[in-house]
């Protein structure tokens, strides 16, 4: 006989519990030549069914004029290899399809002999053989990816191409779940270019910055943040490691480092009454003083206009109580019938300050209206 179809598997079945015998109708020589494949619609996976354990085959008598015939699920059928899938009732299940194929073996059992029998259907079934075994080949390759033949790549590049791919699976997962975003950046491409120029100045900016200004050391570097030589005008701010060293260096265009002594700073201190006006007690309070520094303006404000007398007084901490130093001029720190008072000349002052001094606030007078005082002691620590 003549095989006249190409055909070696069949349509997909889709379960229905319903259903229990599914045929096919092409041409096999025993039941090991069927191959059922079952498919999880929920998750894609398929599992290869086992002859006479999960189906049973009946082979139509005939296969030359009546090619095929029927499978039949056994009531026990584990139909996707997990036990949580059975052909219940002998049917296909809801949720599953199914697809019938062809397994013929690609051995050649003719063998003829000399002087020997030669028998037409010995010659027709494996003509036929060779056929089903070509027939199959093609199914596969006709699911495979392929190139065009006119195409100059070879195919290890196209799998290489369908790995990368593949390996990038959740990436394209992730695009496609954010489609409209990705779509939106297209449509504002000009502004998108235009946010990445300004962040390379930005980022190009930042580094300029971090070039000229090194942030906190605890020695004096050799080389700027990036490791580069130290331009010109670059500053940073020693911790105090070693006594002495703390303040802003900058680099000098002898190269070296130079300690600005000009750098200021402030030191408050603030006397309040806590809504009544301050009571004339000596003292109001102390404050120590956290660096070298010199003293170069002070300003007083009150929350309103009134009148009081200050004295500062110095000690340090290993004589404190003592405050045997007035460091401010009589009657200098004051204020008269007036809310604010800036004093910028220091004649008769002891300006220099030491890191570890102890200030004390003393009221020399009656204190009238005042609630609330901050005396503002400007300084350029050295």
């Amino acid at each position: 006989m003549t095989i006249s179809s190409e055909t070696r598997k069949t349509s997909v079945f889709e379960g229905d519990s319903t259903v229990k015998t599914y045929t096919f109708a092409f041409k096999i020589f025993e039941k090991s030549n069927v191959v059922v494949t079952v498919v999880r619609t929920s998750t894609e996976v398929e599992t290869v069914l086992v002859l006479d354990s999960d189906y049973e085959v009946t082979i139509n008598p005939d296969q030359n004029a009546n090619p095929g015939g029927e499978v039949n699920f056994k009531s026990t059928a584990d139909i996707d290899g997990t036990g949580s899938g059975s052909a219940t009732n002998g049917t296909l299940p809801t949720g599953y399809n199914m697809v019938i194929s062809s397994q013929v073996p690609y051995l050649q059992n003719v063998d003829l002999t000399n002087q020997g029998g030669f028998y037409p259907r010995v010659i027709t079934d494996a003509f036929d053989k060779l056929t089903i075994q070509t027939q199959q080949l093609k199914e596969e390759v006709d699911r495979s990816a392929k190139l065009p033949i006119t195409n100059p790549e070879d195919a290890d590049s196209l799998v290489a191409d369908i790995v990368r791919i593949a390996d990038s699976a959740n990436n394209i997962d992730t695009v496609a779940g954010n489609i409209d975003a990705v779509n939106n950046v297209s449509t504002n491409m000009a502004d998108v270019t235009q946010a990445v120029a300004d962040a390379i100045l930005v980022s190009s900016l930042y580094d300029e910055f971090d070039d000229r200004f090194l942030g906190t050391k605890s020695a004096a570097p050799t080389v700027d943040n990036d490791g580069d030589p130290i331009a010109t005008g670059a500053v940073y701010f020693n911790d105090g490691t070693v006594p002495g060293d703390e303040g802003v260096w900058s680099w000098s265009s002898a190269g070296a480092w130079v300690k600005q002594s000009n750098w200021q700073s402030g030191i408050i201190f603030t006397a309040d009454g806590q809504a009544s006006p301050i009571v004339n007690t000596s003292p109001l309070g102390e404050i120590v003083v956290p660096f070298d520094c010199t003293i170069t303006q002070v300003t007083l404000l009150a929350d309103q206009s009134g009148t009081i007398d200050i004295s500062i007084k110095k000690d340090d901490y290993a004589t404190y109580g003592a405050f045997a130093t007035t460091i401010n001029a009589a009657g200098t720190v004051s204020l008269t019938a007036a809310d604010k008072n800036q004093i910028t000349t220091f004649t008769g002052w002891t300006t220099t300050l030491n890191k570890g001094d102890i200030l004390r606030f003393e009221s020399n007078t009656a204190v009238t209206s005042i609630i609330r005082l901050s005396i503002n002691i400007q300084v350029n620590r050295t």
